[in-house]
């Protein structure tokens, strides 16, 4: 189930709406708390959140400069960060429970045990491999390997669970909007290239799913970053977006793969 939020803005009682909802398909099922303040539970701009496996929630809190990590009845379990971030944005959740944040501003990767203990932060501003344009979110597979929307380089990053350089892919491309709107009649030429893709997210079979903001759709490789199929396109009725961003994916989903197409790799 892949879920459109069009504004990061909104207060977490809509992430968890979204969030909990996915889990439990009852949108009566949800809880709301927080509020503007510098203060444990409260937000000052709540950008993406996470729920490991034991039920705990982590939410991003931007210009408080940390992580807030909740109990599933919103209790406040612990803040951290606050040393190490200087934006915090995406988050994501390894197997093994540990904390992956990106880290707009300052062009990295920060590692945190669950407790909020620093494990290792990596990357730097640049061009090139294991460099960063303002990453913007991150995700974890099965095997812990790393992917981080590198969001202006309109490419995706994937690193081993040590932060290992593996292989990047993606490259600038914008299509058209008429022929966004109309990709079930027309084909595009633009597979497996982003126009400022926003968020990721794994599949129980490891794929991986990528919104596209600004090509509207969301694209969905293998492990590898071969190109399987893409989803959606511009449109206003079900099944297309206008501005495709935040993205969850339900833990039954699985795809078929199609003849790889588009693969960059340094």
């Amino acid at each position: 189930m892949i879920f459109h939020i069009t504004d990061v803005r909104h207060t977490l009682g809509i992430l968890l709406l979204l969030l909990l909802s996915g889990c439990t398909g009852n949108l009566a099922d949800v809880q709301v708390w927080g509020g503007q303040g510098s203060e444990p539970w409260c937000f000052n701009e709540p950008f993406d959140v996470a729920a490991d496996a034991h039920g705990f929630v982590y939410v991003t809190d931007v210009r408080n400069k940390r992580v807030q990590k909740f109990t599933a009845d919103g209790d406040v379990v612990l803040t951290f960060g606050q040393q190490q971030l200087e934006k915090p944005g995406g988050i994501g959740i390894g197997p093994d429970g540990t904390v992956w944040v990106t880290d707009y501003d300052l062009d990295r990767i920060v590692h945190f045990d669950p407790n909020g203990k620093l494990l290792a932060a990596w990357g730097k501003a640049g061009d090139g491999p294991g460099e960063f344009a303002s990453p913007v979110d991150v995700a974890v597979n099965a095997a812990g390997q790393v992917y981080v929307v590198d969001q202006y380089h309109h490419r995706i990053q994937q690193f081993s669970p040590d932060g290992h350089f593996l292989r990047t892919w993606g490259r600038q491309g914008k299509i058209n909007g008429v022929r966004s709107a109309l990709n079930f009649l027309l084909a595009d030429d633009h597979a497996g290239e982003f126009y400022y893709p926003s968020r990721i997210a794994i599949g129980s079979d490891d794929s991986v799913y990528v919104s596209d903001a600004y090509n509207n759709r969301v694209q969905v490789f293998d492990a590898d970053g071969y190109f399987l199929h893409s989803i959606g396109g511009m449109g206003l009725w079900g099944g297309r977006f206008r501005v495709a961003s935040g993205i969850a994916v339900r833990s039954d989903v699985s795809v078929k793969p199609t003849p790889p197409l588009s693969l960059l790799s340094l």
